[in-house]
């Protein structure tokens, strides 16, 4: 079985809500190489709801692998997909994010379709619900983790993103 852990309910419904509201509150950022998607800007209040949900992401990872040391927050986004958004099969842990070691994504919503993140080296697809969070290696020496998401044929998919290293830094100083 992979090192893939999905754990339903971790964002409680009214966080859920305030994400999507301060995602579709915001000025999007074009998501690189994907423009029907876009990123909240780093407003005080995103980057406040981001630190909560990275300190339990975080979390859940030391907890799970048992570790000690210090995991930092490289990077994070609150995201919205819309129709026709999906991500190609891809690794978190690629160049110039060489030291990105474990990697979250949380969902807002489930009011789509498609959007299914898979896995395709372990034949796992998680279909989201609202409140989910799924937590994962970047790599490890057995696998690379390669993952994407199906893509969005109605609605919209509301995600966080996050990407954690042992790195501080690496971290993203606004997180810590």
């Amino acid at each position: 079985m992979p090192d893939i852990k999905v754990i339903e309910g971790f964002i409680n419904p009214d966080d859920c809500k305030l994400a999507i509201d301060l995602i579709n509150n915001s000025v999007l950022i074009p998501f690189p190489d994907n423009p029907t998607a876009g990123t909240a800007q780093k407003t005080p209040e995103v980057i406040e709801f981001i630190k909560k949900y990275s300190d339990k992401s975080i979390n859940i990872h030391k907890l799970w692998n048992n570790l000690e040391h210090p995991i930092y927050t490289f990077e994070a986004f609150l995201t919205v997909w819309k129709i026709n958004s999906y991500a190609g099969v891809h690794i978190d842990n690629h160049e110039n994010a060489e030291f990105v070691q474990h990697s979250s994504v949380l969902y807002f919503n489930d009011e789509f379709e498609g959007g299914e993140i898979y896995f395709p080296e372990f034949d796992f697809v998680h279909t989201p619900k609202a409140g989910d969070g799924i937590f994962f290696p970047a790599f490890t020496e057995e696998s690379k983790y390669e993952h994407g998401v199906t893509k969005i044929t109605k609605g919209n998919r509301y995600t966080m993103g996050l990407w954690h290293t042992q790195s501080k830094e690496f971290a993203d100083k606004e997180l810590l």
